[in-house]
């Protein structure tokens, strides 16, 4: 069989397994390949990632979408400067998510706007959607 019917092959392999980033990815990566000469292991492992990140993506992308944040930011663009007051360790904090897993209250204390929290769970993957739309609510009356 010749090269060029087994490149197509793999492709339509990739394809039925909708494994279509790594089929984006395919031409690049075995060029890359045909110099760096990897394992076939490394070569699959370089693959396959492609297509993991992807998916990472793709799901973060969906989890944002169903939580309904009512503005899309980001912890890391946060001006803590115009909030002299916000505890920033205490945001921090709490934007590990870690009170999840700890099943713990953190509406003892005072809060401010908290909803780039629920965005940074969603990067870590945590299944924040509730978190996102309760967090509002719960704010309201600390703030």
């Amino acid at each position: 069989m010749s090269h060029d019917r087994i490149y197509q092959r793999l492709r339509e392999h990739l394809a039925y397994l909708k494994l279509t980033a790594a089929a984006e990815v395919l031409a690049p990566k075995l060029d890359a390949a045909q110099k760096t000469k990897p394992s076939y292991t490394a070569f699959l492992e370089d693959l396959l990632r492609a297509e993991v990140e992807a998916t990472e993506r793709r799901r973060l992308a969906g989890r944002l979408r169903f939580a309904h944040f009512p503005v899309l930011k980001r912890l890391e663009d946060f001006d803590f400067d115009a909030q002299p007051d916000l505890d920033r360790s205490l945001v921090e904090e709490l934007a590990t998510l870690r009170f999840v897993e700890e099943k713990a209250n953190v509406c003892k204390g005072r809060l401010k706007r908290l909803t780039v929290a629920g965005r940074k769970g969603q990067h870590l993957g945590s299944d924040a959607s509730g978190f996102g739309v309760l967090l509002p609510w719960l704010l309201e009356g600390l703030q």
